[in-house]
């Protein structure tokens, strides 16, 4: 990669911003920049691996490798060796960026999810100041020059005070009103923040990530989901949702005028939305009743709590003021441990289990105890690929006690030597009902996370201007895995 005649490039990532609403506002008037845009450049979809779990698309993004390399799809990562979840690290991860910093550009780098911090010289780093999913829990802001000007222009981010429950259990429309609200002024003082950084420092690459269209379509989505159970009486809410869309709208414009007038502007999601009545929690029965996971006898009988139990039973249950001590004075990284992944893994009789389900924010995961890979394996490598087929059939083959199937597709993401589920399972819509009883094996599971109402879909936009930018050049789709080039080829046209 060499430095002859750098043009800017401005990326501006609009997180889990649904295609198929963005073009019906764009066509509707209601979103004009972006409209703008798409007069002067091209239009087309992105496919990333939200497939295998939203969390997988942003390092795919950052780093241009694959999960099976990357090896992230979760907040939470499976640590084979001690068989059991940990929160993830981002450390192994090498973002396209670097290679930009390191052939001599100036480069800032603003709240790109799941990003790890690698330093910049001459450059910015805004990591984890207004983020949607945080994982180190920490904001990083560097070099400290740029702290006073986040201060200044930004302040705190509304999404910064951040119980670890403080979103996902909205469950009214007082509070889906208030995290409403929350986006819309941290969409503001973000754009706020990076136009600024436009204005005082030159930069000849800026990648920008705008999070708050994600966190209010997790609570807001029925509203504008007219299938949806709650979408009747929502229209108030339906307004706030496409007020934070045309707030984002307003903020590409401003970015855009701030950027030079030759440079190259990226406006992209990674995912979308849809809606969603909850997440299917049937593996943790399905498995044991199949015969194929046998749970560890409960020591001291089957009354007993444990610590994690019982401090997040404590917290729950306590005051708002003492809970809201708590999430002060308890550091989030260590809250985050305490709380566990919200999906908990059940104790397993390890030397009796062949497969088992990871923690997921959506889609079923189940990972096989492989030996060899797994700390207490049992699976003979030779028998991986006959138990995966045979997992597969299992679950493709389940019906409702109305005999119609409820898993829509099995994928097969893993790998032998992976840390990914080895099956992701798409459940059908009719695996929305709580409970959901089976026919075979006779057995009923309920739904978790029933408060919320939007969920991610698979496929984003982009939506490019620049010079010698043509639709016939990109195609109609482009890979996430390969979005980054289009970034560093726009540097130095």
């Amino acid at each position: 990669m060499t430095q002859s005649a750098p043009r800017q490039v401005v990326a501006i990532g609009l997180d889990a911003m649904e295609p198929a609403l963005v073009q019906e506002m764009m066509e509707g008037g209601d979103l004009p920049h972006m409209a703008a845009l798409l007069q002067q450049g091209a239009w087309g979809r992105v496919a990333s691996p939200a497939d295998i779990g939203s969390a997988a698309v942003w390092p795919t993004f950052s780093t241009g490798q694959d999960p099976l390399l990357h090896g992230v799809c979760s907040l939470w990562g499976w640590d084979p060796s001690r068989m059991r979840a940990s929160p993830i690290t981002l450390n192994h991860l090498k973002p396209f960026w670097g290679e930009a910093a390191r052939a001599g550009f100036a480069v800032g780098v603003f709240d790109v999810p799941f990003a790890p911090s690698i330093g910049v010289p001459g450059g910015v780093e805004i990591l984890e100041w207004g983020a949607h999913d945080w994982v180190r829990r920490r904001t990083v802001v560097a070099p400290a020059s740029v702290r006073k000007l986040v201060k200044g222009f930004g302040g705190r981010h509304p999404f910064a005070v951040r119980p670890l429950d403080s979103w996902s259990s909205v469950a009214d429309d007082e509070g889906r009103t208030a995290i409403a609200a929350q986006a819309l002024e941290g969409a503001r003082r973000r754009g706020a923040v990076a136009a600024q950084l436009l204005l005082t420092r030159r930069l000849d690459l800026l990648v920008l990530v705008f999070s708050e269209a994600h966190r209010a379509s997790h609570v807001l989505w029925h509203a504008v989901e007219p299938e949806h159970p709650l979408h009747a009486g929502a229209g108030e809410l339906r307004q706030a949702l496409l007020e934070i869309y045309r707030e984002l709208d307003r903020q590409v414009g401003l970015l855009v005028d701030r950027a030079d007038d030759d440079a190259t502007i990226l406006v992209f999601s990674l995912h979308g939305m849809r809606g969603t009545r909850g997440i299917p929690t049937m593996l943790h029965a399905l498995l044991p009743a199949l015969g194929l996971a046998t749970p560890a006898p409960a020591a001291g009988g089957p009354s007993r709590v444990g610590p994690r139990q019982a401090i997040n039973l404590t917290r729950r249950l306590a005051p708002r003021y003492p809970r809201s001590l708590y999430h002060r004075v308890v550091p989030p990284s260590t809250a985050l441990r305490l709380a566990g992944p919200p999906d908990a893994i059940p104790a397993y009789d390890w030397s009796r289990t062949v497969a088992f389900p990871l923690p997921t924010d959506q889609h079923g995961w189940i990972r096989l105890n492989l030996a060899g890979r797994e700390g207490a394996g049992i699976v003979e490598p030779g028998r991986y690929e006959e138990t995966c087929l045979q997992l597969e059939r299992t679950l493709l083959g389940l019906r409702n006690v109305d005999g119609l199937p409820v898993v829509k597709r099995v994928l097969r993401p893993g790998s032998t030597s992976s840390r990914l589920p080895d099956l992701v399972v798409h459940w059908d819509d009719r695996a929305a009902t709580d409970p959901m009883c089976l026919q075979a094996p006779p057995v009923c599971a309920g739904l978790r996370g029933t408060n919320l109402t939007g969920q991610h879909a698979p496929d984003g936009f982009f939506l490019v201007r620049g010079p010698a930018i043509t639709r016939s050049a990109l195609g109609d789709c482009v890979q996430a895995v390969d979005l980054h080039r289009v970034i560093l080829d726009g540097l130095n046209r």
